[in-house]
């Protein structure tokens, strides 16, 4: 249902990302729980540039069409939903606390769950059922979720 790799992510990501959910945006985002940013085309965080010329080298000849953080916070949780009409789409794995949950795949009557950790990269069919379990940790669980051409 999904493929796995596994890239170097800059430890100042984290901390980054939860400034721009504490400080920018000011509160929580996401009609199921989990905040997520805007969805942007480029990159415009230098804090980010290494990580996400990462990415773009290990989903290559795919390019990413847009993008954005999710940042979860105790109890929150993502519900059903797909990433149609986009073929492909992928997660990055920032920040991964014990017992932050997984992601589920759903395809007819087949169910696969992930169980990330940090650095972490899946790829899966952007019409494939998904959703990011909850948080029952008690720190943030981030991560950066792309669409790709």
């Amino acid at each position: 249902m999904y493929s796995e790799s596994c890239i170097d992510v800059d430890p100042n990501v984290a901390s980054e990302v939860i400034k721009l959910f504490k400080e920018l945006d000011r509160g929580r985002g996401g009609k199921f729980g989990t905040w997520h940013g805007q969805r942007m085309r480029n990159n415009p965080y230098p804090w980010f540039q290494q990580t996400f010329d990462r990415v773009v080298a290990a989903v290559a000849p795919l390019r990413i069409d847009q993008w954005w953080f999710n940042c979860g916070q105790q109890g929150d949780e993502y519900r059903w939903h797909d990433h149609g009409p986009y073929q492909h789409s992928g997660v990055l794995y920032v920040q991964v606390p014990e017992n932050s949950g997984g992601i589920e795949f759903r395809k007819y009557e087949e169910y696969q769950i992930f169980m990330p950790t940090v650095g972490d990269l899946i790829q899966f069919p952007g019409n494939l059922a998904h959703r990011v379990q909850q948080n029952r940790s008690n720190d943030y669980r981030i991560t950066v979720a792309f669409n790709f051409k």
